[in-house]
Formats: C-alpha cells, sequence, structure tokens
C-alpha cells in the first residue's frame, strides 16, 4: 500500500486543486487494498454464487453434479453386468460343447468314455446322462465293462435328481444294459416260459433259468436266479424277492409309473446283480 506524508506547514499550503488529488489517491490506495482480499478462482466463482445466485440455482447445480455422477456410475455397473452375462453364457456354451463331444465320443469308444464318467464327480455326472445313454446304445459284450465300473456308474445314478432331464429313460435303459452285462449266464431275450399275472402274493421259492413276464403279480419270498425278468409297467407286489444274476427288462420311458421307479432306485441302491427287493 502507497503511504502519504506531509507535514504541517505543507499541508497549510494546499489549495483546493490539491486537495482533489490527494483524495483521488486515497481512492485508489483503498481500491488497491481492496482488490486484495478480493477470491480468485473457485473461491470467486462461490462469491458469484452467493451474490447472485438464488438457493434454487444453487440446488439446481449440486443436483446437475449429483446426475452427472449418477450417472457415470450406472454406466459403470451396467458394464460389470453386461461383462458378467458375457461370462456366463460363454461358460455355458463352452460346457454345452463339452457335453456334446463326450457324447460323440460315447459313441466312438463306449468302454473308455464309460470308465471316465464311472470317476466323474457329482455335477459332472449329472451332465453325462446323454454319454451314458450313448453307451447303452452298444451291445454290451462289445462294450465288455468290468463289474466294479458297472457298479460305480449305478450308484451315481441314484444320485442324480431324477427331475434331470431324460434321468429315468436313462435309468432304466442302463439297468437293462448293465444287468446284461452282469448276468451273461442269464437266458437271452425271448418269449416268456414263466409268467406271474394278478396273482394273490404267491411264493414260488427259487426259479432259475427262466423268462420271466411279471404282470399285476404278488409274489412274496421267492428267489430268482439266472432269470430275465420282463416288466410290463403294470404295478406288481413285491415282498422280500432277491434277484441273482437277473437280466432286468423295462418299458423305456421319461414318465414309469411308481413301482417301477421304486424297482428302479432299489436296484441301483443293490448294485443290480444281487438285490433283494419289496415293492408294496
Amino acid at each position: 500500500m502507497q503511504t502519504l506524508d506531509y507535514d504541517a506547514e505543507d499541508m497549510a499550503a494546499l489549495n483546493n486543486e490539491d486537495w482533489k488529488n490527494i483524495g483521488k489517491k486515497i481512492d485508489a490506495a483503498i481500491a488497491n487494498a481492496l482488490a486484495d482480499l478480493r477470491p480468485t478462482g473457485w473461491a470467486n466463482a462461490v462469491l458469484k454464487l452467493r451474490q447472485i445466485g438464488t438457493l434454487a440455482n444453487i440446488s439446481a447445480v449440486f443436483l446437475a453434479l449429483m446426475a452427472i455422477t449418477i450417472g457415470a456410475l450406472y454406466q459403470s455397473f451396467a458394464h460389470v453386468k453386461e461383462e458378467t452375462q458375457f461370462r456366463t453364457h460363454t461358460e455355458d456354451r463352452l460346457k454345452q460343447i463339452e457335453d456334446t463331444l463326450l457324447t460323440i465320443r460315447a459313441s466312438q469308444s463306449p468302454s473308455k468314455v464309460l470308465q471316465e464318467v464311472a470317476k466323474f464327480q457329482a455335477r459332472q455326472f449329472s451332465d453325462a446322462l446323454p454319454a451314458i445313454q450313448a453307451i447303452t446304445e452298444h451291445p454290451v459284450i462289445t462294450v465288455s465293462p468290468e463289474l466294479v465300473t458297472l457298479q460305480e456308474v449305478a450308484i451315481k445314478l441314484s444320485r442324480v435328481n431324477e427331475a434331470t432331464p431324460n434321468y429315468w429313460s436313462v435309468t432304466l435303459g442302463y439297468i437293462q444294459w448293465a444287468s446284461a452285462g452282469m448276468s451273461p449266464s442269464a437266458p437271452p431275450p425271448g418269449q416268456p416260459n414263466f409268467i406271474i399275472s394278478k396273482s394273490a402274493e404267491f411264493s414260488f421259492g427259487t426259479v432259475r433259468d427262466r423268462i420271466i413276464l411279471l404282470d399285476e403279480a404278488g409274489i412274496r419270498d421267492t428267489v430268482f436266479e439266472n432269470c430275465r425278468i420282463i416288466f410290463t409297467g403294470k404295478p406288481s407286489v413285491l415282498k422280500n424277492i432277491t434277484f441273482i444274476n437277473c437280466v432286468f427288462e423295462f418299458p423305456i420311458t421319461n414318465q414309469p409309473p411308481l413301482p417301477l421307479k421304486q424297482m428302479g432306485e432299489q436296484l441301483l441302491a443293490e448294485g443290480i446283480h444281487h438285490a433283494v427287493i419289496s415293492l408294496l
């Protein structure tokens, strides 16, 4: 700030024009001092908002800034969501391709793929049902599976959710196919030579080497050994029936009646080739 320094004699000699010049210098000095106190940059912008803006204007600016921020966040989250959906879709497509390739391999190398499937974990095994079905389309004698492999697959089939697509058609087909591999001494396919139909819970003791048709049968305390057992799909009542080295034939369907479901479940749990069954 500029300093104005005058002694008493000088001031007595001042005229009106001199006083005007002194007033101008004082005004200029005050203006310079105030200029140093004025805000600049953002502070200046805030001051001007306070001077000329109403609360509504300030709110509008604030809301605009918030809208820009929210818009940026939304675009960011939308990008993450789209990336996640793309990744999930890609993984699903790759899984479908893997399952399809496994089914193709099962048609070409059924014995090798059966051994692989027997070692699958639960989720992977459940997805392998089409491959199992492709394996069972080959004559079991050409696949020549080991007993332990057949039983491992049977146990894992028993743990699959029956709501899985085509579960029952694959499971019943597998039991029929695997039982033929486990019991080569049972009679080959042919006409039944022992028919049990609408019986009232008879006991037949031990029956061997027969092709048996069960049609709404009622049987108790009977042993079937080296037999081919044909189920018509009509419910039978079986109490304490033992099957040893038997081959089973079922109507292959995805919606079997409850007795066939129970029969399938118990055979899988018992290991197929030696099972004690009760259907009430």
